[in-house]
């Protein structure tokens, strides 16, 4: 028996040791009752313009991804995307929400939208930080 190095592991043995590491933590904290959701913005010809994704697990929302192209910043589409993403999030039973952004990204948008800050990790990327934001979210929007 030896440990091995797998550039690529496949999606068969990554869903095998999630789902140990699920098995595990609900001994403490019961079922992760964990599911996944997106919205999406696209163009006439289907391209997608703007979205986030986000994946819910116990009462929290993650925020993975919040995108809009260059053409449509400023006009308020991330306000849009991120209000519908921690709507959806209330209505599965979430009640709090966390994002990561980094330090040449959103940080003063998530906080005009009443996102605190958790944590940095500095210099990552080296010159830059990470920031690690949370919300309580409320059921009347």
């Amino acid at each position: 028996m030896e440990i091995q190095l797998e550039d690529n592991l496949s999606k068969e043995d990554d869903d095998f040791l999630r789902a140990r590491l699920d098995e595990y933590n609900a001994r403490f904290v019961g079922p992760s009752e964990s599911d996944q959701f997106s919205f999406t913005l696209r163009n006439d010809a289907g391209e997608i313009i703007a979205g986030v994704t986000a994946s819910c697990i116990w009462q929290w929302v993650h925020i993975h991804v919040l995108w809009v192209s260059d053409s449509l910043r400023g006009q308020g589409m991330g306000s849009q995307l991120l209000k519908a993403a921690e709507v959806e999030a209330v209505k599965r039973g979430r009640k709090f929400a966390v994002l990561h952004t980094f330090s040449f990204q959103a940080r003063p948008f998530y906080e005009r939208h009443g996102y605190l800050l958790s944590g940095e990790l500095k210099d990552f990327p080296e010159g830059h930080s990470q920031f690690k934001m949370y919300k309580q979210l409320s059921a009347h929007g």
